[in-house]
């Protein structure tokens, strides 16, 4: 009996054993599991932060593209500083970031990738073009103030025609062409001050 005994003894040892080793395997596996979950989670986190990021940075370039076209000096360093900006957001996401650890956007986000890309080189060129157009559209603005703050008397010096032509009996025609350059100076400095 004791050899016998001895017998299951060793297999109760062997398969215990095994089984510990199987528990091992396990563990290590289920480590490995979640350590890829917490990067793939921690991912994740990076690529809606960087979408956020992104969608903020287009509302602003929404914002200042018109008013930099309008020739608001402020307005085009703000939206160069947001386009750079979405850019290096843009070229993480497609690339990875090796300072963050982030890798680049998963294949299975591929196709909305690609849109998103599509839209920004639709978005970029006319705000390249606005910020291409810095120096013109400054000097638009600077002459434009200029003429705004010449209308007044020139709106003045015409005034004083029409009613001296009004006073020595001209023709109606005159007076009217008279009166007419009055508003048109008018309109000329409502137009230099947008």
């Amino acid at each position: 009996m004791s050899i016998g005994f001895l017998k299951q003894g060793a297999v109760s040892n062997r398969t215990l054993a095994i089984l510990a080793g199987l528990v091992v395997v396990l563990i290590v596996a289920a480590v490995l599991a979640f350590a890829h979950e917490a990067r793939k989670a921690a991912h994740d986190e990076q690529y809606v932060l960087r979408a956020g990021e992104q969608r903020v940075l287009a509302q602003r370039i929404a914002k200042y593209a018109p008013a930099a076209a309008r020739g608001e000096p402020a307005a085009f360093a703000r939206l160069g500083e947001a386009r750079e900006r979405y850019a290096v957001i843009a070229r993480e996401l497609a690339e990875g970031d090796p300072a963050s650890g982030l890798v680049a956007v998963p294949e299975e986000l591929a196709g909305e990738w690609r849109a998103a890309e599509e839209r920004w080189d639709e978005l970029r060129a006319p705000v390249d073009a606005i910020l291409a157009g810095e120096a013109p559209l400054l000097a638009l603005d600077v002459g434009g103030a200029a003429i705004a703050g010449q209308v007044p008397a020139l709106a003045a010096a015409a005034e004083r025609v029409a009613r001296q032509l009004l006073e020595t009996g001209a023709s109606t025609r005159q007076v009217y062409l008279a009166a007419r350059q009055v508003m048109l100076a008018q309109r000329i400095g409502a137009a230099a001050a947008r």
